[in-house]
């Protein structure tokens, strides 16, 4: 079977934890953002907003979320793994 080809993307990461309750508490906060989602990676779900291609990109929208103090990230973006 041919391996699909992952995307690299940029996204604000808020928090990764193993507490799910705890994720659905802050993703609450956060919703309203563009992209906004919960991934399950392995033991973990992280709460990230945002799918820009470039940093440069990115970077343009910070000061919109100085106050969740995000994590500027590169990363897979991967439909399997959002759970919200």
């Amino acid at each position: 079977m041919p391996q699909k080809k992952l995307i690299n993307i940029y996204s604000y990461q808020v928090v990764s934890i193993k507490n799910l309750v705890m994720a659905k508490q802050i993703f609450k906060k956060i919703k309203n953002n563009r992209y906004a989602r919960i991934e399950k990676i392995k033991n973990y779900y992280v709460v990230r907003f945002g799918i820009y291609y470039s940093y440069k990109d990115a970077k343009k929208d910070l000061s919109k979320y100085k106050n969740l103090n995000p994590l500027l990230i590169k990363c897979y973006f991967i439909p399997s793994r959002v759970i919200e």
